[in-house]
């Protein structure tokens, strides 16, 4: 199953960025470069839908969900 969400993105003016997930409040990260930004949102996007699945009754899956792509 792959999911999408909306990640908005901040360039900070001394350098990085800092990532925010709309529909996951109080997520967010940052990286010193626009890789690592990604990288790090996929990271807790992933560790999010894991917690969600492992607390919930309703699986999301059979197995755990995988972040499969990302688009910016």
């Amino acid at each position: 199953m792959a999911l999408k969400f909306k990640v908005e993105l901040i360039q900070e003016p001394d350098g990085g960025y800092i990532a925010h997930v709309p529909a996951l409040p109080g997520y967010h990260t940052q990286g010193d470069s626009f890789d690592e930004v990604i990288e790090n949102i996929k990271d807790a996007i992933q560790i999010y839908m894991d917690v969600l699945s492992e607390e919930s009754t309703i699986s999301l899956s059979n197995s755990h969900s995988k972040l499969s792509s990302f688009r910016t």
